[in-house]
């Protein structure tokens, strides 16, 4: 992992602290998933950071991951990889 992959990674560790439990799993499949794809682990991190700040304004409404996603983790995720160049 390169400096810069490496430093948002940190950031992000730091962000997803915020996310509340009933998010958790559902946040952590997420970001499994895309890690499974054929994207760059620097894309990864930016999309995670994404992620990140949407869960968070959900929660700051008082929704869930499912504002968010839908109820179809894969598919979001299908959606963003598809407009990222793989690795």
């Amino acid at each position: 992992m390169n400096r810069k992959t490496k430093k948002l990674n940190e950031q992000n560790n730091l962000l997803d602290e915020k996310i509340n439990e009933e998010n958790q799993r559902a946040f952590t499949d997420m970001i499994c998933y895309l890690r499974g794809s054929d994207i760059s682990e620097y894309d990864i991190e930016l999309v995670r950071q994404d992620l990140t700040e949407m869960v968070l304004s959900a929660q700051d409404r008082g929704e869930n991951i499912d504002a968010v996603i839908k109820d179809d983790y894969k598919k979001f995720c299908d959606e963003i990889i598809a407009n990222i160049p793989p690795k």
